[in-house]
């Protein structure tokens, strides 16, 4: 049922509905604005606190006359972060309350999908040794599924404007180091999810290899009776120490293979960090 095309259809980014899911952007958008106005804030009331002469605190200043005290400037700046962090606080959770609701809302048609799947083959079932299938997927599946999904969504939704806000912070600020130092960071996450692809089709490879072993030996042990009875134990016994053999090389290239992958990720997020990092230093 999980590679039906309605399965898929179901569970799909397509299914989302528009309308929320630019509800949940925008509030994400304008908390991560509201966050980087409360970044700044503390810098700008550090300006004209200490620096009151300078260029940036007279421009400062000749905007809000009443900052020239100290004091009520300290007052202005603690009560002005305080509410933007407030209010970024309260945008992104109602962001991520409308993720949880689209995620419910996926679930809900899985749900309804599963239910209409249930009643059309469970009397098939002659046995009824999937009894078990439709009330596991139902349940425990759902909700690990929802709980993944909505995780998703939430870092999908928050991760988007604060990449869009740093773009444009980028260009606006320097733009050709932002262009060097861009190229790299992009090459290098492509290789990184390329990388992580081939070791997740490797590991559950040799996952698999290494399950279908282990069971092979465990089928050898309800074999003592019929061995001890027919004298060949000998035979067992050189059969079960190749397939041992076979199943240590095999956990062992599974090892490998971790320690691999494991290795590459290092060294390309070391590449994604380092060579950005070279570049701004040769500036």
């Amino acid at each position: 049922m999980s590679s039906s095309p309605e399965f898929q259809r179901l569970v799909s980014v397509r299914s989302l509905p528009a309308a929320r899911a630019l509800a949940a952007l925008l509030l994400a958008l304008l908390s991560a604005l509201l966050l980087v106005v409360t970044l700044i804030l503390p810098a700008v009331a550090a300006l004209v606190l200490l620096l009151p002469e300078s260029a940036a605190a007279t421009q400062v200043l000749r905007y809000a006359p009443g900052l020239q005290q100290p004091r009520t400037a300290a007052l202005v700046a603690i009560a002005t972060i305080a509410s933007f962090w407030l209010l970024h606080s309260l945008l992104k959770a109602f962001a991520l309350s409308v993720c949880e609701t689209m995620a419910a809302d996926i679930i809900t048609r899985l749900r309804r999908h599963i239910h209409r799947k249930a009643l059309r083959l469970e009397p098939a079932d002659l046995t009824g040794s999937h009894a078990d299938d439709a009330p596991r997927v139902f349940h425990a599946s759902a909700e690990e599924l929802e709980r993944h999904m909505t995780a998703w969504l939430g870092k999908a939704c928050t991760a988007i404007p604060q990449l869009l806000l740093t773009i444009v912070a980028a260009i606006l600020l320097a733009r050709h180091v932002a262009i060097q130092t861009a190229v790299p960071v992009i090459l290098t996450a492509i290789l990184l999810r390329r990388e992580k692809n081939r070791h997740q089709s490797a590991e559950q490879l040799l996952d698999d290899q290494v399950e279908r072993s282990r069971r092979q030996m465990v089928q050898t042990l309800g074999k003592a009776r019929i061995v001890s009875g027919f004298g060949m134990e000998d035979l067992e016994h050189a059969q079960f120490d190749l397939q041992l053999t076979e199943y240590r090389q095999k956990r062992t290239a599974l090892r490998q293979q971790q320690r691999r992958s494991r290795l590459a990720a290092w060294l390309l997020l070391t590449a994604a960090v380092g060579i950005p990092a070279l570049l701004l230093a040769l500036q």
